[in-house]
């Protein structure tokens, strides 16, 4: 059953996909499953008869839909009594080639590479369904026990925020970076609040995004530290800027 489902989620993500690509209507005597060729597509039109815009409407009801064709609009089962939410991670600990998560292809794309000597300190990933100010989702830091992998789902605790301005061709762009603790972690699990972390690991941190946007010719401008009341109010923020875009939509 479980194999069955997945190849059906599969098989949806490409379907809407397509639909949302070429904004048309699919059908035919295997509904809207009409594009699979021999078996596949007279087994699928069996199970699933409605027209793939159909299809579309019932899962946008419902919310999956998007998470199915972009990771970044996903659920983030935000808690904000306990500062914790779902994390996806786009970079590991100690990696120098920089992914970045592409939703028009719903793939991690290589966005970068560091230069020698220069990796990330620590998991880095985005906050699903978030809208920070300089258009992309919540960037966040996740001290983990051990490096996780590129797409990675993360359960995490917010604990404190690294405010902070980007500056590029004389542009300035509010890029906070928010740091997080792995809720299934043994190293960091009493960490509550970003002050109780090692001042020498917040400077190490710091001073890694200032040398990684050196690195490609930007300015990371820190503003200040803050805890983890100061950073759920930007979850807060960014989760409702989310929710009026996608209004607009």
């Amino acid at each position: 059953m479980v194999p069955f489902l997945a190849i059906t989620a599969c098989c949806l993500r490409s379907i809407t996909t397509e639909a949302d690509r070429e904004g048309t209507r699919v059908s035919g005597r295997t509904g809207g499953f009409a594009f699979l060729s021999g078996g596949a597509g007279r087994l699928f039109g069996l199970l699933f008869p409605k027209p793939v815009n159909e299809f579309v409407a019932i899962q946008r009801e419902f919310g999956t839909i998007a998470c199915m064709t972009n990771l970044a609009a996903c659920p983030n089962q935000w808690d904000r009594k306990q500062r914790e939410c779902k994390v996806i991670i786009e970079t590991p600990k100690g990696r120098r080639n920089k992914f970045d998560y592409d939703p028009k292809y719903g793939v991690f794309a290589l966005g970068g590479l560091l230069p020698e000597g220069l990796a990330f300190p620590f998991d880095f990933g985005f906050i699903p369904s978030t809208l920070a100010e300089d258009g992309d989702p919540l960037d966040v830091m996740v001290f983990m026990d051990e490096p996780a992998h590129v797409g990675c789902l993360v359960d995490v605790r917010v604990i404190g925020v690294i405010e902070a301005d980007q500056i590029e061709d004389g542009k300035r762009t509010r890029n906070d970076r928010l740091i997080s603790v792995a809720v299934h972690s043994y190293s960091h699990e009493n960490l509550q609040t970003l002050t109780e972390a090692p001042n020498s690991i917040l400077d190490q941190v710091e001073e890694f995004f200032v040398s990684y946007n050196k690195s490609r010719g930007k300015k990371f401008k820190v503003k200040g530290r803050h805890g983890p009341k100061r950073a759920a109010a930007l979850v807060d923020a960014a989760i409702a800027a989310f929710k009026a875009k996608a209004k607009k939509k």
